[in-house]
């Protein structure tokens, strides 16, 4: 599942007044996850669903066959049981499935081009969406 990456700022919040503060304290951090770091894959859009020409310019020419899609994975979405990677990471050259969670009959396959530490998708190096 995805959402554009408009909404990763989100997640973000200010430690310092977030109540939550003292768990963290009390129950630190893995250490795998201390070493993991945020990532960016690239997909090819093999298959989309006509209902993501619906969506606008933005996301539908993301997501239209044949284009390179960036995908960002966040600290708050990789998942433990998954070696710190997040669900929908793909297999090298193998057609995976996505959903737009934000319009869920916008759905697809793509396949994973290249993982990196930037997106290099677009000349400022920022990502289309984020892994929920």
């Amino acid at each position: 599942m995805i959402l554009p990456a408009t909404y990763g700022s989100i997640r973000h919040l200010n430690a310092t007044q977030d109540i939550r503060t003292n768990l963290r304290l009390k129950y630190k951090k893995d250490p795998e996850e201390e070493n993991s770091k945020e990532y960016c894959v690239v997909f090819e859009v093999t298959k989309s669903k006509k209902t993501c020409e619906s969506l606008g310019n933005a996301v539908s020419s993301v997501l239209e066959v044949g284009s390179r899609t960036c995908v960002s994975c966040e600290m708050a979405a990789m998942r433990k049981h998954l070696g710190y990677r997040c669900q929908g990471h793909g297999v090298e050259n193998k057609p995976t499935r996505f959903t737009y969670l934000a319009f869920p009959q916008c759905h697809g396959r793509w396949k994973r081009v290249e993982v990196s530490e930037k997106c290099s998708c677009h000349s400022e190096g920022k990502a289309d969406f984020i892994f929920v």
